[in-house]
């Protein structure tokens, strides 16, 4: 109200809904980052292992792909892949193809990581908009999806979060 009082050209409304997406991101990101420490995980880790399960089976890649694909330079790229080696949650393999290469492979034990990880923030985000019936679900679905592609028109492509991490 006393913002309105003080810039009349502020609608309300459209106040309210900047402030409330604004709060909500911010809840969104404080419980990720909250659910992958609880896995031992970072979130820049989190983005290495996601990028290797959604290259199928057998869930590997080259370090230059994954660099690409994360924006990452080379050096911070090998970082990451020794923390997460380290820790048995991706393994450094030969390229068969080319004796010089190497490709990056999920583990056991990261793909564990990740379903673990992932079914946590799946159950708590189901919890935190449970109190919607699945039609208003849908409907906030539907009207998101109309802002982000106005957003998207004005704006252009997201800008990158950038992580401790990242």
């Amino acid at each position: 109200e006393a913002a309105v009082r003080e810039f009349p050209e502020i609608e309300p409304a459209v106040e309210g809904i900047v402030s409330r997406i604004e709060k909500l991101s911010r809840y969104l990101e404080k419980s990720g980052i909250d659910s992958l420490a609880r896995h031992d995980l970072g979130v820049g880790e989190y983005k290495v292992l996601v990028r290797l399960r959604l290259a199928g089976a057998p869930y590997r890649l080259s370090p230059t792909d994954l660099s690409k694909e994360l924006m990452l330079s080379s050096g911070a790229m090998t970082n990451r892949l020794d923390r997460l080696e380290e820790r048995g949650l991706v393994a450094r393999k030969p390229e068969p193809r080319d004796r010089r290469g190497i490709l990056v492979e999920l583990t056991e034990r990261g793909s564990e990581v990740l379903a673990s990880s992932v079914r946590e923030q799946a159950a708590l985000e189901s919890r935190l908009v449970g109190d919607l019936t699945a039609d208003e679900k849908q409907r906030l679905n539907d009207l998101l999806r109309t802002l982000l592609r106005d957003f998207q028109e004005l704006l252009g492509p997201p800008p990158r979060r950038r992580h401790p991490d990242d």
